[in-house]
């Protein structure tokens, strides 16, 4: 049978075991969780400046006829996607940003709406491409994470609760 030493560094391993399982999700999981609480907190922001798209084409059809007006219209448009972009955008790595176009400035030269909002559309698609691919990593990250957590959490567990059992079951010596 087990001597009462053997049983004691079973417990204790058992409950570094469970102490180790507690400070790897604080510090892993609790990371992860941050990332994708970022993603979730910058698709907010960039739902806010998109919903304001509506809000502009209206304007602009109010404008019909006035060409100076609806330029400024369209010119402060793209500046608000370009700012709906910006959080989204500051969250990839910066491979992932290579080939992504740079955004556009249209208080910066001549003004061309059609391909200033052409550009701000395909730096929108690339970004949330690689913006859920990002998330796609985080969650299989997450994923694992979990899964080692809950394998240390158990043999911790059983460590403790066999090495205690063992005990209370065991005769007493005189």
């Amino acid at each position: 049978m087990f001597r009462t030493s053997t049983l004691g560094l079973i417990a204790t391993s058992g409950a570094v075991l469970l102490l180790a399982s507690w400070a790897f999700q604080q510090t892993l999981l609790d990371q992860a969780n941050g990332e994708m609480q970022a993603i979730a907190n910058a698709e907010g922001v960039y739902q806010t400046y998109q919903s304001n798209n509506a809000l502009f084409n209206a304007v602009n059809e109010a404008l019909v006829g006035n060409a100076a007006a609806t330029q400024q219209v369209r010119r402060v448009q793209v500046y608000n996607y370009e700012l709906g972009l910006r959080p989204m955008e500051s969250l990839l790595d910066p491979d992932q940003r290579q080939d992504i176009p740079a955004a556009v400035d249209p208080y910066s030269g001549d003004f061309q709406f059609e391909s200033a909002f052409a550009v701000t559309q395909e730096r929108l698609e690339k970004i949330q491409e690689r913006l859920f691919q990002k998330e796609a990593r985080i969650r299989d990250r997450k994923s694992r994470l979990r899964w080692i957590f809950l394998s240390l959490y158990g043999l911790g567990s059983l460590a403790v609760l066999v090495a205690n059992s063992v005990k209370a079951l065991r005769p007493e010596r005189a």
